[in-house]
């Protein structure tokens, strides 16, 4: 039996993928900032390590997946 870190490495052997997180609060300031839903507290995105997305289907981010259902209600 694979654990989830090990599945992980296995699936992408080059470690390259970026997770997708759902947006959640963007800045008017003009930088174009993107907050995750994950966040706890807002945060920017990395983008050279992680991507955003408005499409729920295209979420990979298994904490912005768990939020989901909580954010529609």
């Amino acid at each position: 039996m694979t654990t989830a870190k090990e599945a992980r490495f296995t699936d992408d052997p080059y470690h390259d993928r970026k997770p997708y997180h759902m947006a959640h609060l963007m800045s008017s300031d003009g930088k174009a900032s993107v907050s995750p839903l994950c966040a706890k507290t807002p945060r920017r995105l990395n983008l050279r390590r992680e991507l955003w997305t408005l499409r729920e289907e295209a979420v990979t981010c298994p904490r912005c997946r768990a939020l989901l259902p909580e954010r529609e209600a």
